[in-house]
This record gives structure tokens, sequence and C-alpha cells, in this order.
């Protein structure tokens, strides 16, 4: 699937919704076959990944076409203290604290809109 910069957001903010409302893992978001097919076909289960041309093995300096990191200067996976590195330090482990961090990620995103 070819994505958009919009439907990239899109979909972006549309997972993260549902993992600030259920404290899953983005593998685990039943939407992937909708949306692209399984999660494996969006590189690290990230839309804004995809858009951006990253591959598997990438690092974050790669990031530099994704529209999080043209509003923010730094890539979600690079930013210290981030609310997405510190949902990624946690997810799977307290569901109220990964539902908080997916939360203030999804803020981020809704504002790079």
């Amino acid at each position: 699937m070819k994505l958009t910069r919009k439907k990239a957001i899109e979909l972006s903010i549309e997972l993260w919704t549902w993992l600030a409302e259920t404290g899953k893992e983005k593998h685990e978001w039943p939407k992937w076959r909708d949306n692209g097919g399984e999660h494996d076909d969006v590189v690290f289960d990230c839309f804004l990944c995809k858009y951006a041309g990253r591959k598997q093995g990438d690092d974050c300096e790669t990031c530099h076409p994704c529209p999080y990191f043209k509003h923010y200067g730094v890539a979600c996976c690079d930013a210290e203290d981030s609310p997405y590195n510190n949902w990624e330090d946690i997810v799977g482990e307290d569901d109220e604290e990964t539902k908080m961090y997916a939360a203030l990620f999804l803020e981020e995103l809704k504002a790079i809109k």
C-alpha cells in the first residue's frame, strides 16, 4: 500500500487511539489487515516509518522524511524521555502507564496533522 502523508498520519492516529484505550502492543491492533495487510507489511508497525521509506535495520537517521521528524526536528524513537520511548519501555508491563504514554504520544501525532 502506498501511503500519502495525510493517510499515514490518519492511520497512526487511529492506531495510537486504540493503544491509548487498550494498553496493548502495536502488533495486536485488530485493524492491520484492513489497513495494508498484516502488520509485518508496515515496517516497525509504524505508518509514518512506512511513509518515510524506512526499512528494517535502518536507524533513526533515516527518519528525515517522516512527518513527526519534520514537525518536531527529531525522530520519535530518538527523542530522549519522549512519550514514544517511555511507552516502548513500559508496554506489556503496566497497562495504565502504557495507556498514559500512548495518549501523550497520540497528542503529539495530532499536532502534526
